[in-house]
């Protein structure tokens, strides 16, 4: 049988067409198991990471978001990261009447990251990045420091606490 030019063309674009779909359908799954697989992955380490922070805490807002209020008057909350996200947060502040806050971003490999929000008298703030040791980070303000410096008895007590309820290694 003999094929004319057109006819040929038109074979060949048909066999072209035949090859890519088995080709793009199969790249689609790999990219479907690649997204669950990183998804399961992630999901798997943020639990083992944060899952031991909420014991005792109850979910307050979807996207695991836990708190606790202490008998004795403070606030500690726990923030899994998002979706995807390697980075949630542990907090502690007095439940009322408190011009200080303590932030710590628990690290999944290597040390912590803390930092601690502070309202001075004039209703202005700052937030300030922090050593273990209790000590504004390198870097920080003038203004930042004589905050710290005024709250230093607060954010010691706010760091022990939340050493007690974390066993983070604080003391």
């Amino acid at each position: 049988m003999i094929m004319t030019l057109d006819e040929s063309k038109k074979s060949m674009r048909m066999e072209r067409n035949h090859t890519r779909k088995p080709i793009f359908k199969k790249v689609c799954i790999a990219i479907v198991l690649v997204i669950i697989t990183c998804s399961i992955l992630w999901f798997a380490v943020v639990n083992f990471k944060y899952q031991h922070y909420i014991t005792g805490m109850e979910e307050i807002y979807a996207h695991r978001t836990y708190a606790l209020i202490s008998d004795d008057g403070y606030t500690y909350n726990v923030k899994f990261p998002s979706y995807l996200s390697l980075v949630g947060n542990l907090g502690i502040q007095k439940s009322e009447g408190s011009n200080c806050a303590l932030i710590i971003w628990p690290k999944m490999i290597g040390e912590a990251e803390y930092g601690v929000i502070l309202s001075s008298e004039d209703g202005s703030g700052c937030g300030v990045m922090m050593t273990k040791d209790r000590l504004p980070a390198a870097g920080a303000s003038e203004k930042a420091k004589q905050l710290v410096a005024a709250y230093q008895d607060e954010i010691n007590l706010l760091y022990e606490k939340a050493d007690a309820m974390w066993n983070l290694g604080l003391t």
